[in-house]
């Protein structure tokens, strides 16, 4: 017995060594979108990430709704979600007119039992880019129906960085 205890201690002894990287987590391995909106916490998994149309576009969806964040790059650095945070960008948006065309790199939310939601103005930041992409993002969101009625304070939450949305990424390139 004193035998079968020491080959059994001998074997499990480098387990005793090996850690978990702190992403290994199932999440990280299956890819996730997680953020806050308004307060609300949702959580997706299985994102991926694919290039399609000049636009590098994050997906993942569930039973419950769907998220896209479609960006012009993928490697890391800081990308402008919608008009930016600034207001030289929210002026020219306005002056241009307020259309989601206008809209370059930004995050569509769409709750399959509720509104849609559109960042209009914020950041994305790449931390890590390869096979795996990760990520942060925040900004302000409002009703896709909304977007063409932005009202000033909304406006102003962009510049002054009154996020109502904040979250994080990792998807598997397809």
């Amino acid at each position: 017995m004193k035998k079968l205890f020491l080959l059994l201690a001998l074997a499990l002894s480098p387990l005793m060594f090996w850690s978990c990287d702190e992403d290994d987590t199932l999440d990280s391995l299956t890819g996730y979108v997680k953020f806050t909106l308004e307060g609300q916490s949702y959580d997706y998994t299985g994102a991926v990430s694919t290039t399609t149309g000049g636009k590098f576009v994050i997906t993942t969806g569930s039973s419950q709704g769907a998220v896209a964040l479609s960006l012009e790059g993928s490697q890391t650095g800081t990308y402008q979600l919608g008009i930016g945070s600034d207001i030289t960008s929210v002026t020219s948006f306005i002056s241009g007119g307020l259309s989601y065309d206008n809209l370059s790199n930004t995050l569509v939310f769409y709750p399959f039992d509720g509104e849609k939601y559109v960042i209009i103005g914020g950041s994305c930041t790449i931390t890590s880019s390869g096979s795996k992409v990760k990520g942060t993002f925040s900004g302000v969101a409002v009703p896709w129906d909304d977007i063409t009625n932005l009202d000033a304070s909304t406006l102003l939450s962009i510049v002054t960085g009154s996020n109502n949305i904040s979250g994080s990424f990792v998807a598997y390139k397809l």
